[in-house]
């Protein structure tokens, strides 16, 4: 009888454990992600060529445009590179822990490697008429930018 207890006992136990131990892993599990504001102020979204042939799968990225020219941070974060791209436009990176934000199309770019930032920061400009192109990555991961915006862009 005494081993009979003593052997349910231990199963519960285990069993407890393994609840635990499930909770815990459900909980890391869920998506950590961030959320960004709106770079431009009345942002309209530019509908993406999907005519021509793709290596890889189609770009999750967003191109918009605005009567407003300035470009404002979407996140906190620090400036690691910026670069000139082949159409004499700026390209800035700066990142949040381990999420990557990559703006491309500035004209001029107001900030300077390893700069901190802070979101809705001055980052750069655009001439009326120019787009701006957003990339997010978390580490080597490409994320889809309209499940992080937090503007009306439409």
């Amino acid at each position: 009888m005494k081993a009979r207890l003593l052997q349910s006992l231990k199963w519960g136990n285990m069993l407890l454990t393994a609840v635990f131990m499930l909770a815990v892993l459900s909980a890391s599990a869920q998506k950590d992600t961030i959320r960004l504001q709106c770079p431009l102020k009345n942002a309209s979204l530019v509908p993406q060529d999907t005519s021509g042939y793709h290596w890889d799968k189609h770009d999750q990225k967003q191109v918009m445009v605005s009567k407003d020219t300035l470009v404002i941070a979407c996140h906190d974060g620090k400036v690691s590179n910026i670069q000139m791209n082949e159409e004499g436009r700026w390209e800035l990176v700066f990142f949040f822990k381990d999420y990557y934000i990559w703006y491309s199309g500035l004209d001029r770019v107001y900030v300077k490697k390893l700069q901190s930032l802070k979101a809705g920061q001055p980052v750069g400009y655009l001439f009326p008429g120019h787009e701006l192109e957003l990339i997010v990555y978390k580490f080597e991961t490409q994320l889809d930018t309209r499940k992080l915006m937090e503007c009306g862009a439409k």
